[in-house]
């Protein structure tokens, strides 16, 4: 019987730290910028066409419009999805510092939850006039030229966007992008190796955990 209830609890224990194998899961950073970059490039359509700015040169901080940045996170969020870059569903928010990131949605309500797992993030470097993406569980990331085109396109309005909350977030400076290290292009092999690895230490872990707990019960 106690050993019974021992295996009970070692299973609940492994349950509830969610390092089964099934939630390995590893975006490819090369898929994510090519998705990234067609949803900039769709043509901004009724009401939210009006968020965009006028003709520029180069991407500028913009006021943010909540129904333009809705509209993209929700086409970049079924784009993401329909190319099924992992086997469960996923979506995108914006965060206080600019980026955008990518999670596994498990509820599929499009808000981040503690404890959904962090995915990507595509973050952008005006002075390298690229988009970069990390892989946001290990030392992964991977690069993107653009080509700006301002007025009634996703891009005119989204990297101004991006660039006004990173400015603010930062205090008019933005993050030292000249030092961050490329990974080769097909480095998703390796990361999904290393994930893959990790997931079997933190199984490992939270077995050793379990059994040596010292469960008593009764004399």
């Amino acid at each position: 019987m106690k050993q019974m209830i021992g295996i009970v609890l070692t299973a609940g224990i492994l349950l509830a730290t969610g390092c089964q194998s099934g939630d390995v899961h590893v975006a490819d950073l090369n898929k994510v910028l090519d998705i990234f970059v067609a949803v900039l490039d769709k043509p901004m359509e009724g009401d939210v066409a009006a968020a965009a700015p006028g003709d520029g040169s180069e991407p500028k901080p913009v006021e943010e419009n909540a129904e333009a940045s809705n509209k993209f996170l929700g086409e970049l969020t079924s784009a993401l999805n329909e190319a099924k870059l992992i086997t469960v569903p996923m979506a995108v928010h914006m965060k206080p510092d600019g980026a955008i990131e990518g999670f596994v949605d498990t509820n599929q309500n499009a808000a981040k939850e503690a404890d959904e797992q962090h995915l990507f993030k595509v973050e952008i470097d005006k002075e390298g006039s690229r988009l970069i993406a990390t892989d946001e569980s290990g030392p992964y990331h991977r690069d993107r030229g653009y080509t700006y085109r301002p007025g009634g396109f996703f891009m005119g309005y989204m990297l101004g966007s991006m660039l006004g909350r990173q400015g603010s977030f930062f205090g008019g400076s933005s993050p030292n992008f000249r030092s961050m290290q490329m990974s080769p292009p097909n480095y998703h092999a390796d990361a999904k190796s290393a994930a893959k690895t990790r997931a079997a230490a933190a199984r490992s872990s939270a077995r050793a955990k379990s059994g040596s707990g010292g469960f008593r019960f009764g004399k």
